[in-house]
């Protein structure tokens, strides 16, 4: 909007100079008009999109929340894919509770076996004789005899036993396969989500470092041109457009490479570390001495 005002600006200061016409002052006012109710909507859309933020995390749906920071747009993932993958395979909450319902059905399986064995019973009671109105003889009174009883159960029933141990190993097999299964949902997921966001970085790349500079050139040499009277006012217009839809583009690859790398997150159950592209980290490096200051020039 503050360009467009400036477009403006130029387009009025031609008219009163006779170099430009009326119209031109009119396009640069509608273009802006329409930048206004663009910002409007989206300041109101913004109510509707907390709501729905509170409802998912169980607040009230009027309860204010903070504006997000920006992340730093020149932000990579810095794990290889690999390390992601394991990460995945190591941490997942799906597939930690599915090993854990294999666990428990091995140690069924196991059960199932035992049941072949036969069941030892080991008792040992102990009578009291002192009870003065008791049926007993006064000399045997106080003497309080120990009983030891031992028991076996054999298992008769090997039908039984052959079914539940079937049932058991059909249950394990089954518990495998599904965890199986979902890891390789999981695997084809996470290779999807990896893939998002290398392309997002690469976007981030091609926006930041090459198309909008180039834009915001050309958008110069164009404005240029137009005080020159070389050029028509819809091309400056155009110029305008081009250099708002790359800047667009480019934090909306930002906003993407953030979405897949909180979705990363939740796959592997746990925090994704972040870097800076090795050019980057080198200007970082390079900006101080080895004693700590920075190169005054």
């Amino acid at each position: 909007m503050e360009l467009v005002r400036h477009l403006e600006a130029v387009a009025r200061t031609r008219y009163k100079a006779a170099a430009g016409g009326h119209p031109d002052v009119i396009r640069a006012q509608v273009e802006l008009g329409k930048l206004e109710d663009r910002l409007k909507s989206l300041r109101e859309l913004r109510a509707p999109l907390a709501s729905r933020l509170n409802a998912l995390l169980d607040r009230p749906t009027g309860a204010p929340l903070p504006w997000p920071k920006e992340q730093p747009a020149n932000a990579r993932l810095a794990e290889k894919d690999a390390a992601v993958v394991e990460d995945l395979r190591r941490s997942n909450p799906d597939l930690a509770a599915m090993a854990l319902e294999i666990e428990r059905a091995q140690k069924a399986v196991r059960l199932a076996r035992h049941r072949y064995l036969p069941d030892f019973t080991l008792g040992i009671d102990w009578i009291l004789t002192d009870d003065p109105e008791g049926p007993l003889p006064a000399e045997d009174r106080g003497k309080d005899p120990v009983a030891v009883g031992i028991g076996i159960t054999l298992p008769l029933w090997f039908g039984k036993h052959r079914a539940a141990g079937r049932e058991a190993r059909a249950r394990l097999a089954g518990a495998q396969l599904a965890r199986r299964d979902r890891e390789n949902l999981l695997l084809a997921r996470v290779k999807r989500v990896l893939y998002e966001v290398r392309d997002a970085e690469r976007k981030i790349e091609l926006y930041g470092e090459t198309l909008v500079p180039k834009a915001e050139q050309g958008l110069k040499a164009t404005e240029t041109a137009f005080r020159a009277g070389k050029v028509d006012f819809l091309d400056l217009i155009s110029a305008q457009r081009m250099l708002l839809e790359f800047q667009l583009s480019h934090k909306r690859a930002a906003s993407r490479h953030a979405q897949r790398v909180a979705e990363l997150e939740m796959l592997t159950g746990q925090e994704v570390k972040l870097g800076l592209p090795a050019k980057d980290s080198n200007k970082a490096k390079g900006t101080g001495d080895s004693d700590g200051k920075g190169d005054e020039r």
